[in-house]
């Protein structure tokens, strides 16, 4: 199978081991601060007064949740960490072909090429994304933002004209 090269497109965004770190730790920081400021009796006691004050039950309840339920939160933002922890970006470079796209991971120098049919490509929110899957090169179905990858308007003039959409 021939290919010629079309473009090629390098992924800015950051799914190294120290970009997922720092999504992790910022959304860590911001809750365990949050939840580290509401023990503090005095601030308790201002959030219960003011609640009291205004009479409404919802905000009651919402106090209620702040002093005592807001320990809820670290579930999902742990679910979270494990899933964005185990997350594996195979690839840092899409190499576009007339026939295909070659997957090319700079740390290990492999590629993976996958022709267009054994590659779905699908429109994302409201078409500032697509969805990327190939089995043949073992790419999970991930959504990407046409601005993650250098040359955004040239990949998706290049993706919509040789790819087959969904």
């Amino acid at each position: 199978m021939e290919k010629n090269l079309i473009s090629m497109h390098k992924l800015t965004s950051d799914y190294s081991t120290r970009g997922k770190l720092k999504g992790i730790i910022s959304g860590w920081v911001i809750f365990l601060l949050l939840f580290g400021i509401t023990r503090i009796p005095a601030v308790q006691h201002a959030i219960t007064q003011f609640s009291g004050s205004m009479a409404v039950t919802w905000l009651t309840d919402m106090v209620n949740f702040i002093i005592n339920g807001l320990w809820i939160i670290a579930i999902p933002l742990l679910v979270g960490t494990v899933l964005t922890i185990t997350k594996k970006q195979v690839f840092d470079t899409l190499f576009i072909h007339d026939t295909g796209i070659g997957f090319f991971n700079s740390k290990s120098g492999i590629e993976h090429c996958a022709a267009y049919s054994d590659i779905k490509l699908s429109y994302g929110n409201m078409q500032k994304s697509f969805l990327l899957e190939s089995k043949a090169a073992s790419i999970k179905s991930t959504e990407y933002s046409w601005s993650e990858f250098t040359q955004p308007d040239i990949l998706r003039n290049n993706l919509e004209r040789y790819g087959k959409w969904n």
